[in-house]
Protein backbone atom coordinates (compact mmCIF):
# COMPACT_ATOMS: atom_id res chain seq x y z
CA UNK A 1 0.00 0.00 0.00
CA UNK A 2 2.78 2.06 0.81
CA UNK A 3 4.45 1.77 -2.49
CA UNK A 4 1.16 2.49 -4.48
CA UNK A 5 0.89 5.85 -2.36
CA UNK A 6 4.12 6.96 -3.18
CA UNK A 7 3.84 5.91 -6.77
CA UNK A 8 0.91 7.89 -7.31
CA UNK A 9 2.21 10.84 -5.09
CA UNK A 10 5.42 10.70 -7.43
CA UNK A 11 3.29 10.82 -10.64
CA UNK A 12 1.01 13.78 -9.31
CA UNK A 13 4.15 15.70 -8.56
CA UNK A 14 5.67 14.72 -12.09
CA UNK A 15 3.02 15.81 -13.77
CA UNK A 16 2.41 19.18 -11.63
CA UNK A 17 6.08 19.75 -12.23
CA UNK A 18 5.70 19.55 -16.16
CA UNK A 19 2.86 21.63 -16.12
CA UNK A 20 4.84 24.79 -14.69
CA UNK A 21 7.29 24.20 -18.09
CA UNK A 22 6.88 26.61 -21.07
CA UNK A 23 5.29 24.67 -24.20
CA UNK A 24 7.93 26.78 -26.29
CA UNK A 25 12.00 25.19 -26.09
CA UNK A 26 14.39 27.58 -25.06
CA UNK A 27 16.41 29.20 -27.76
CA UNK A 28 19.66 27.80 -26.97
CA UNK A 29 17.93 24.52 -27.81
CA UNK A 30 16.91 25.60 -31.03
CA UNK A 31 19.22 25.77 -34.59
CA UNK A 32 19.30 29.02 -35.72
CA UNK A 33 18.85 29.45 -38.87
CA UNK A 34 21.43 32.47 -39.45
CA UNK A 35 24.62 30.14 -39.46
CA UNK A 36 25.80 31.63 -42.59
CA UNK A 37 27.25 35.12 -42.19
CA UNK A 38 31.09 34.74 -40.84
CA UNK A 39 33.34 34.97 -43.40
CA UNK A 40 35.14 32.29 -42.16
CA UNK A 41 34.41 28.69 -40.77
CA UNK A 42 36.60 27.00 -38.18
CA UNK A 43 35.44 23.29 -38.28
CA UNK A 44 36.63 21.03 -35.76
CA UNK A 45 35.97 17.20 -36.07
CA UNK A 46 35.79 13.74 -34.88
CA UNK A 47 34.79 11.22 -37.52
CA UNK A 48 34.85 7.47 -37.95
CA UNK A 49 34.98 4.83 -40.96
CA UNK A 50 33.72 1.62 -41.82
CA UNK A 51 33.69 -0.78 -44.94
CA UNK A 52 35.82 -3.44 -47.00
CA UNK A 53 39.24 -2.83 -47.98
CA UNK A 54 41.08 -5.18 -50.93
CA UNK A 55 44.64 -5.08 -50.93
CA UNK A 56 46.88 -5.29 -54.37
CA UNK A 57 46.07 -9.06 -54.96
CA UNK A 58 42.61 -8.37 -54.52
CA UNK A 59 41.78 -9.76 -51.22
CA UNK A 60 39.61 -8.57 -49.14
CA UNK A 61 40.49 -7.62 -45.41
CA UNK A 62 39.22 -5.36 -42.67
CA UNK A 63 42.43 -4.33 -41.45
CA UNK A 64 41.75 -0.42 -42.88
CA UNK A 65 37.88 -0.82 -42.78
CA UNK A 66 37.77 0.45 -39.82
CA UNK A 67 38.74 3.44 -38.79
CA UNK A 68 38.94 6.35 -36.56
CA UNK A 69 40.57 10.22 -36.91
CA UNK A 70 40.25 13.98 -35.90
CA UNK A 71 40.35 16.83 -38.53
CA UNK A 72 40.43 20.45 -38.67
CA UNK A 73 39.67 22.70 -41.65
CA UNK A 74 39.49 26.29 -41.99
CA UNK A 75 36.58 27.47 -44.97
CA UNK A 76 35.73 30.65 -46.45
CA UNK A 77 32.10 31.43 -47.38
CA UNK A 78 32.21 32.81 -51.05
CA UNK A 79 28.22 32.99 -51.25
CA UNK A 80 25.79 32.00 -48.75
CA UNK A 81 25.23 28.03 -49.65
CA UNK A 82 28.94 27.85 -50.65
CA UNK A 83 32.05 27.56 -48.22
CA UNK A 84 35.35 26.09 -49.04
CA UNK A 85 38.95 25.64 -47.43
CA UNK A 86 41.61 23.22 -46.87
CA UNK A 87 42.49 20.86 -43.68
CA UNK A 88 44.53 18.08 -42.24
CA UNK A 89 43.66 15.59 -40.27
CA UNK A 90 45.34 12.49 -38.39
CA UNK A 91 43.70 8.79 -38.61
CA UNK A 92 44.50 5.76 -37.13
CA UNK A 93 43.27 2.09 -38.44
CA UNK A 94 42.92 -1.34 -37.16
CA UNK A 95 46.82 -2.26 -37.51
CA UNK A 96 47.54 0.80 -35.85
CA UNK A 97 48.80 2.29 -38.91
CA UNK A 98 48.49 6.23 -39.56
CA UNK A 99 47.79 8.73 -42.05
CA UNK A 100 47.94 12.16 -41.90
CA UNK A 101 45.69 13.65 -44.95
CA UNK A 102 45.96 17.00 -46.16
CA UNK A 103 43.07 17.92 -48.26
CA UNK A 104 40.78 20.79 -49.66
CA UNK A 105 37.21 20.91 -48.94
CA UNK A 106 33.94 22.31 -49.53
CA UNK A 107 30.18 22.41 -48.65
CA UNK A 108 27.20 23.65 -50.78
CA UNK A 109 23.92 24.06 -50.30
CA UNK A 110 21.37 23.49 -52.85
CA UNK A 111 18.38 24.05 -50.61
CA UNK A 112 18.12 27.89 -50.53
CA UNK A 113 15.63 27.67 -48.39
CA UNK A 114 17.95 25.89 -45.01
CA UNK A 115 21.26 26.64 -45.51
CA UNK A 116 21.77 24.32 -42.29
CA UNK A 117 21.74 20.90 -44.72
CA UNK A 118 24.56 21.02 -47.15
CA UNK A 119 26.35 18.35 -49.56
CA UNK A 120 30.30 18.17 -48.57
CA UNK A 121 33.37 16.82 -50.29
CA UNK A 122 37.02 16.47 -49.09
CA UNK A 123 39.86 15.11 -51.14
CA UNK A 124 43.16 15.18 -50.48
CA UNK A 125 47.03 13.07 -50.05
CA UNK A 126 48.71 11.70 -47.15
CA UNK A 127 52.52 12.40 -47.22
CA UNK A 128 53.86 8.97 -46.44
CA UNK A 129 57.01 9.39 -43.98
CA UNK A 130 58.53 5.94 -42.70
CA UNK A 131 56.94 2.61 -41.60
CA UNK A 132 53.86 4.04 -39.92
CA UNK A 133 52.31 7.03 -41.56
CA UNK A 134 51.06 5.48 -44.74
CA UNK A 135 50.54 7.59 -47.55
CA UNK A 136 48.04 8.16 -50.28
CA UNK A 137 44.71 9.29 -51.37
CA UNK A 138 41.42 10.29 -49.76
CA UNK A 139 37.95 11.78 -51.17
CA UNK A 140 35.43 11.54 -49.37
CA UNK A 141 31.40 12.62 -50.27
CA UNK A 142 28.21 12.86 -48.26
CA UNK A 143 25.20 15.03 -46.85
CA UNK A 144 25.34 17.18 -43.85
CA UNK A 145 23.40 19.04 -41.18
CA UNK A 146 25.28 22.23 -39.11
CA UNK A 147 23.40 24.43 -36.46
CA UNK A 148 24.27 27.30 -34.13
CA UNK A 149 23.09 27.41 -30.60
CA UNK A 150 23.75 30.01 -28.12
CA UNK A 151 25.29 27.83 -25.60
CA UNK A 152 27.91 26.00 -28.56
CA UNK A 153 28.71 28.50 -31.61
CA UNK A 154 27.99 25.61 -33.81
CA UNK A 155 27.29 22.06 -33.90
CA UNK A 156 27.51 19.63 -37.07
CA UNK A 157 26.86 16.27 -38.11
CA UNK A 158 28.18 14.17 -41.31
CA UNK A 159 27.51 10.86 -42.95
CA UNK A 160 29.10 9.95 -46.67
CA UNK A 161 31.45 7.61 -48.63
CA UNK A 162 34.63 7.39 -47.60
CA UNK A 163 37.59 6.38 -50.49
CA UNK A 164 41.40 5.73 -49.86
CA UNK A 165 44.14 4.71 -51.89
CA UNK A 166 47.16 3.88 -49.64
CA UNK A 167 50.35 3.09 -49.99
CA UNK A 168 51.41 0.18 -47.93
CA UNK A 169 54.38 -2.34 -47.97
CA UNK A 170 54.47 -5.08 -45.75
CA UNK A 171 57.54 -7.96 -45.58
CA UNK A 172 58.90 -6.26 -48.53
CA UNK A 173 55.65 -6.75 -50.36
CA UNK A 174 54.03 -4.12 -51.48
CA UNK A 175 49.90 -4.47 -50.54
CA UNK A 176 48.18 -0.50 -51.40
CA UNK A 177 45.02 -1.16 -49.98
CA UNK A 178 41.89 0.22 -51.50
CA UNK A 179 39.10 1.60 -48.75
CA UNK A 180 35.46 1.90 -49.89
CA UNK A 181 34.03 3.09 -46.18
CA UNK A 182 30.79 4.27 -44.31
CA UNK A 183 32.26 7.77 -42.84
CA UNK A 184 30.83 9.53 -39.62
CA UNK A 185 31.25 13.03 -38.65
CA UNK A 186 30.83 14.64 -35.58
CA UNK A 187 32.00 18.22 -35.12
CA UNK A 188 32.00 21.92 -33.54
CA UNK A 189 31.87 24.70 -36.08
CA UNK A 190 33.62 28.27 -34.61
Amino acid sequence: MKRLFLSLALLVVSVAAMAQYPTEMPKYYIFDKDFNDNMFELNLDGHITTGLTKNKSKHLSDNFGFGRGFRASLLYLFDPSLRAGMGIGIETYARRDDALPIFLTAQYSPWKSDLRRYLFTNVGYSPQCGKKLLGGWHAEVGIGYKGKTDIINGVKFEIGYNFKALKLTRNEKKLDPISHSLVVNIGLVF
